[in-house]
């Protein structure tokens, strides 16, 4: 609904609400009372998300598929591609498959969860096709090697295909669901807050309702309605919004099942965020409980099979990447040995899994006595120590030399670290790895950081690095542990490529 509609046709003033700035609700709704914003349409913006991540995908299927193939008539193949081109029309199985996976139309799907649902539909549906090409007496016609080319690549483009349609087109009008949170507390203020930073999940916050006159503020520009919570049926039905958030989790179990029953009765689809925080949030099922709800938890850490798959994946890993990487550790390990006096690789003790100390290696980036260099650096400069005091990291640091500049920025310096995963002492993915004195700063959240090995790379390398607060990066270790999963690990592998090309973050 257009903001002109909506100054045609003003919502009754006996729904009691109040705008920014004083105005009671029924008063026409102008740019002075809505601020800064209009309503996008909302008839036809699901059609038109579908159609984008629809056609995105298609087209992700088809590029894995004509690459896989290409690949293969590189590498000597003797068949006839057009053949295969003929066989485009399979795009449609995949797409299908994705729909019955619920993947359309993806609203608030976690990256995670969404890359594990690519994974199991496209490795049913390959199973699927490859079958039915057997029972059809004409398997010889296809390459096993295309096939699992091709059921590699589709995963990866689709999953690519996906993050960049989000990138692109996340901030449209037409991408987005209206959404309303009922709640304006703290927490449904950082609800409203998290997903105005994050368009590309499907839902626009427009408004926050509450019942609580105390409340009546503005999370930018983001209008708090105060009034009954009845009124939010009337709301959705005037400005046809389909989607609520009750974000109210100070209140009662009985309390909070009025609010749902009786006040979202319009919305199509309505989300509840119940006072369950410090636990797992991805891999959570709901589950019933001979009539009562219950929220079943996973604790991964405690499951062997799990452990020793990621063990497993690290170690091998590691030695392949440690082999096919070795001429570059013997270059770098040599520019750094005639560009700066002392050796090419550096041990620095941290803390490990359990809390036991190791020595993690890197190649050395800083001048000879950097301690010293750093002590009078800190000690002449004030913005300098108060840098160093929040962060443990100084963005222009007078100890790094010139090439540890750009093994930095790239990334380069951890590759020693390969080392310590074949060791057993990391972890491919994991929490950034931290020194003795800074378990202090961790507090009760040590405890998790100690179930894990750290990590070469991790949720904080992917999600800003050095642009975070140190606070943000223990956010970031706790949520990694809390959540951790296989698939967690593969999503941040494929987000650390990206960082490394781009230099996110890095210094």
């Amino acid at each position: 609904m257009t903001q002109s509609t909506l100054r045609k046709r003003a919502l009754p003033s006996r729904m009691g609400f109040t705008w920014p700035g004083g105005a009671p609700y029924g008063t026409p709704i102008t740019t002075a009372t809505w601020p800064s914003r209009t309503l996008p349409r909302v008839r036809g913006a699901v059609p038109l998300r579908l159609i984008a991540l629809i056609a995105t995908d298609a087209a992700a299927v088809f590029l894995a598929g004509a690459a896989a193939v290409l690949g293969r008539y590189a590498l000597g193949g003797h068949f006839d591609p057009w053949f295969y081109l003929r066989m485009s029309g399979v795009t449609g199985a995949f797409v299908a498959a994705y729909g019955t996976a619920g993947l359309y139309p993806a609203v608030t799907v976690h990256p995670v969860a969404e890359l594990q649902s690519i994974f199991r539909a496209t490795t049913l549906t390959v199973l699927v096709l490859g079958t039915l090409s057997f029972f059809a007496r004409d398997a010889g016609a296809y390459s096993r090697l295309i096939l699992m080319g091709a059921w590699i690549l589709i995963v990866v483009f689709v999953s690519v295909g996906r993050m960049t349609a989000r990138r692109w087109f996340g901030s449209a009008a037409w991408w987005g669901e209206n959404v309303v949170i009922l709640g304006a507390g703290p927490v449904g203020r950082e609800v409203a807050e998290s997903l105005r930073r994050s368009p590309g999940n499907g839902l626009r916050p427009v408004a926050i309702l509450d019942d609580d006159d105390g409340n009546l503020a503005q999370v930018n520009d983001l209008p708090v309605i105060t009034g009954p919570l009845a009124n939010a049926d009337l709301l959705a039905e005037e400005a046809r919004i389909r989607y609520a958030i009750v974000a109210m989790p100070d209140r009662g179990g009985a309390e909070l099942a009025a609010v749902i029953e009786r006040h979202t009765s319009r919305f199509h689809h309505v989300f509840v965020i119940p006072d369950l925080f410090g636990i797992p949030s991805l891999g959570v099922d709901a589950r019933d409980l001979a009539g009562v709800l219950g929220v079943k938890v996973s604790h991964r850490l405690l499951h062997r099979t799990p452990q020793l798959v990621k063990r497993a994946v690290d170690l091998l890993a590691a030695l392949a990447g440690g082999v096919l990487l070795l001429p570059v550790v013997a270059a770098v390990a040599a520019l750094i040995r005639l560009t700066s006096p002392g050796p090419a690789f550096f041990g620095h003790r941290r803390i490990g899994r359990k809390g036991r100390e190791f020595l993690a290696w890197k190649f050395r980036t800083m001048v000879p006595h950097a301690d010293e260099v750093l002590r009078l650096s800190l000690r002449d400069d004030p913005a300098l120590r108060s840098e160093w005091k929040e962060h443990r990291k100084l963005r222009h640091d007078p100890r790094v030399t010139w090439l540890g500049d750009i093994l930095r920025r790239t990334s380069l310096d951890e590759l020693p670290q390969l080392w310590n995963v074949i060791r057993g002492e990391m972890s491919l993915v994991g929490p950034r790895p931290i020194v003795a004195l800074e378990t202090e700063r961790y507090g009760s959240r040590y405890a998790l950081y100690r179930k894990v090995r750290p990590g070469l790379t991790g949720l904080w390398q992917v999600s800003g690095r050095n642009n975070t607060t140190y606070a943000q990066r223990v956010q970031f270790d706790e949520y990694y542990v809390r959540n951790w999963s296989v698939w967690l690990d593969l999503y941040i592998l494929g987000r650390t490529v990206k960082v490394i090309l781009t230099g996110e973050g890095a210094y």
